[in-house]
């Protein structure tokens, strides 16, 4: 059960989530490419786990329950670690062309970076985790999801109309990700200078309520512009209302399972969303 909570609703439905993402931006522009949807899932969840083992130095995460678990199961853990890259690289072979090589390392350093500081013996310079960069924690969450989601599907095809497509997807998972910090906000450490330690709580969540407005916005410009049928929109719209949903009632709760699951799987849902209403 320890196994199922820890690996398959953290890490798995993570995995999942940023791979039904991915698909919906195959539903307006082109055929989907397997391969690729292979490449998201097994290199998100070679990403997440991987952070497992270096997220964060602050005492309150060394000692908090997720971070023991994976510290006692190294073997499991790094059983996904190597099975996951190995997968990521079979994958990306299959589906990535040169220039995309070069963007995906970028994403990928970017993605390591973000648990991970660098020190160099012998001086005194130290380079902080992204996630502990103030300022820099959502931007580079958003920001990769976005890369990952919608420029890489729309990579021989883009057109400025997409743009619209780009920043609904970026303001839609800082949407979803703002509450991880609010229900954090005791937590992390100081350092980290998350929204809710910046604005406070109340503000922070605000912004999240007024992300997920403007991803809904720029949806239905970026459809309306791009001759995108009502279906789809609608299924869009009703994936969105989804995820505010649970982004409203987030501030009173405080079980891992709402955030780790039922907000985690909102790309799941808008996705789910979108085949359904492809038959309409």
């Amino acid at each position: 059960m320890n196994f199922l909570r820890h690996i398959t609703y953290s890490n798995v439905v993570v995995s999942l989530s940023a791979t039904a993402l991915t698909a919906s931006t195959f539903f307006y522009e082109t055929k989907v490419d397997v391969y690729y949807l292979l490449l998201v899932f097994f290199a998100t969840l070679f990403v997440y786990t991987y952070a497992r083992f270096f997220e964060g130095e602050s005492v309150d995460y060394q000692n908090s329950e997720i971070t023991k678990w994976h510290k006692s199961h190294r073997r499991w853990v790094w059983f996904i670690v190597v099975f996951s890259v190995l997968a990521s690289i079979v994958f990306a072979y299959a589906s990535l062309t040169r220039e995309q090589w070069a963007f995906g390392f970028l994403l990928a350093a970017i993605s390591l970076a973000y648990p991970l500081g660098l020190r160099f013996k012998g001086v005194q310079s130290t380079f902080k985790p992204l996630r502990e960069s103030p300022g820099i924690k959502l931007l580079a969450i958003a920001g990769v999801w976005v890369a990952v989601s919608v420029v890489f599907p729309l990579w021989n095809q883009w057109k400025w109309v997409d743009l619209a497509l780009g920043l609904s997807r970026f303001f839609f998972i800082l949407a979803i990700t703002i509450p991880f910090d609010i229900r954090d906000y005791r937590e992390d450490s100081p350092q980290m200078w998350t929204l809710p330690m910046i604005w406070g709580r109340m503000r922070a969540w605000q912004m999240a309520l007024i992300s997920g407005g403007l991803s809904a916005v720029l949806l239905m410009v970026y459809g309306f512009n791009n001759s995108v049928p009502t279906t789809l929109i609608a299924g869009e719209l009703l994936g969105h209302s989804y995820a505010l949903i649970w982004v409203y009632r987030s501030p009173k709760q405080n079980q891992d399972l709402y955030f780790s699951f039922w907000l985690e799987i909102s790309p799941i849902i808008l996705f789910s969303c979108l085949y359904l209403f492809s038959y309409i």
